[in-house]
């Protein structure tokens, strides 16, 4: 009886050491995915132009009723804490300038060599740890 137990439990943590696996490839891959699309030139590096223009597409695709502010409600399904970090003025909504200055902190933060564009390393190593677009 005993051994039938400990085949099962050994089952039950292959599957789960599958799962998360998995979940943890999903990711990279869309981290990957992200990278990728920033970069628009295709060179390997993001400039704060590329990381700008990502960020107006994301700004513009979230802000629904299309008045310059993305409000609490259009991100009512956004399971990100956006509202909190990157609404300044604590009006409810975020503005593009809201939205830009945080984009600028962030790219700081991610440049660690300061060369002025973000490489692929330091994106995948900073990108987590934001609440993005």
């Amino acid at each position: 009886m005993k051994a039938g137990k400990i085949i099962i439990t050994i089952l039950w943590l292959n599957l789960f050491c599958y799962i998360n696996l998995f979940a943890q490839q999903v990711g990279v891959n869309s981290i990957d995915a992200t990278f990728q699309e920033m970069d628009i030139n295709k060179d390997g590096f993001l400039t704060l132009d590329e990381m700008k223009a990502y960020q107006e597409k994301r700004f513009n695709e979230l802000d629904k009723n299309k008045n310059g502010f993305i409000e609490a409600e259009e991100l009512k399904n956004n399971k990100t804490q956006m509202l909190e970090k990157f609404d300044k003025n604590k009006d409810g909504r975020i503005s593009r300038e809201e939205a830009f200055e945080q984009l600028n902190k962030d790219i700081n933060k991610m440049d660690t060599n300061k060369d002025g564009k973000v490489s692929k390393q330091e994106f995948e190593e900073y990108w987590p740890l934001t609440i993005n677009f």
